[in-house]
């Protein structure tokens, strides 16, 4: 018997309740909802619908249906809150654009980003889900992109020069993430008039047929491995006398590795464990990254010069975990990501690429390639 879900939408204006595409209620949201307040004000707006289980989008980074973080837009409270007890019925959450994501998604590679309170975003390609925090990327004068193409911005900048800023974002996210194409949600992306090539407005209700969709694959299944590969800083001594191999970072190598790895704690980057090879150079930049990202880090000598496709297998079938950053040199990196993915690229001092790869076959795709300059406030 197919099971009917309940589709709760958390925004920062309202949260939305779906128990079909057409069929929903809502209430208000804002900076004073908890979670204890959603479930108070939802139970009576649901008490004539019959569902079998629950599923919620949510304005915050989520992993494996835990909320990560305390949200922007809303109260406090929601790390930890246990909605299945309070509701009395089987939950699972996922980040609210990745929600609306999953419903938008027609095939190929998607992008897709919410133009709310915030600027909610994700990365869709076959049965895969990215969240991404793309709204705390740098942007001008030292701010996010966040303020200039959310809520906030619309309101500073007015109608006509938001959208030119939001049109020229699509372009260049479009391109940085190799999307096929782009769907636009969130309640301001009606006031775009012309939407470039490549880019299509979506609906809220798609949010429901993510949030049935979340029912239909089991969380537990992961055919994909995700690979994190970050090169090491600057460490370049021009009068260095001694072996290449004790060469440390320099003072600018390890300003800059700072800034990447406050860039991926922005990111919500998350590896479940760092690797890094021997030496000093890469052991400095794990540690720099662990640092920021609140990961442990250890030593393994396969990432040392030398390191390719085969070395990196090994590390991932050694160590099981979903998620694994690994630290080391070039041209191994390069060369690595070039015979998984086909892809041609440089990997820049400092630069951190996302690659997925599937153990079985030894192929991969390229997610994301940035250089330490994109770090820069």
């Amino acid at each position: 018997m197919k099971k009917q879900i309940l589709v709760i939408d958390v925004g920062g204006t309202n949260v939305k309740l779906m128990i079909s595409r057409r069929e929903k209620r809502k209430f208000k949201s804002g900076l004073k909802l908890t979670p204890r307040a959603i479930v108070t004000e939802m139970k009576p707006l649901v008490s004539d619908w019959k569902f079998d289980a629950i599923s919620m989008g949510f304005p915050a980074p989520v992993r494996d249906g835990q909320i990560l973080s305390e949200p922007k837009h809303l109260g406090k409270g929601w790390v930890g809150f246990n909605f299945e007890r309070a509701l009395g019925k089987p939950v699972r959450i996922i980040n609210d654009a990745a929600m609306q994501a999953l419903g938008s998604y027609h095939g190929r590679r998607l992008l897709f980003l919410g133009l709310g309170t915030g600027l909610g975003s994700a990365l869709v390609w076959e049965n895969y889900v990215l969240p991404l925090e793309l709204g705390d990327l740098p942007y001008r004068n030292g701010s996010i992109i966040e303020d200039y193409l959310g809520k906030p911005g619309f309101a500073r900048l007015g109608e006509k020069t938001w959208q030119r800023d939001v049109e020229h974002a699509l372009v260049q996210l479009k391109k940085s993430l190799i999307a096929d194409y782009v769907v636009l949600g969130g309640g301001n992306a009606k006031k775009l008039d012309d939407l470039p090539e490549g880019v299509e407005r979506g609906h809220n209700r798609n949010a429901f047929l993510g949030g049935t969709r979340l029912w239909q694959v089991d969380p537990r299944t992961r055919r994909l491995k995700w690979q994190i590969l970050l090169r090491h800083g600057e460490a370049d001594w021009p009068d260095w006398q001694k072996s290449d191999d004790e060469r440390p970072l320099t003072k600018r190598g390890k300003k800059e590795m700072h800034e990447v790895g406050g860039f991926l704690a922005r990111l919500k980057v998350c590896p479940d464990l760092i690797l890094t090879s021997p030496l000093p150079r890469a052991s400095q930049t794990a540690e720099i990254a662990a640092e920021h990202l609140k990961v442990k880090c250890r030593e393994d000598r396969r990432l040392a010069p030398g390191f390719g496709p085969a070395e990196l297998e090994q590390l991932s079938r050694k160590y099981s975990v979903e998620s694994l950053m690994v630290v080391g040199h070039e041209p191994d990196f390069t060369k690595t990501i070039s015979a998984l993915t086909g892809a041609s690229l440089k990997l820049s001092k400092a630069g951190v690429a996302l690659v997925d790869v599937d153990l079985s076959s030894q192929k991969g795709r390229l997610l994301w390639l940035f250089p330490p300059k994109i770090a820069k406030k």
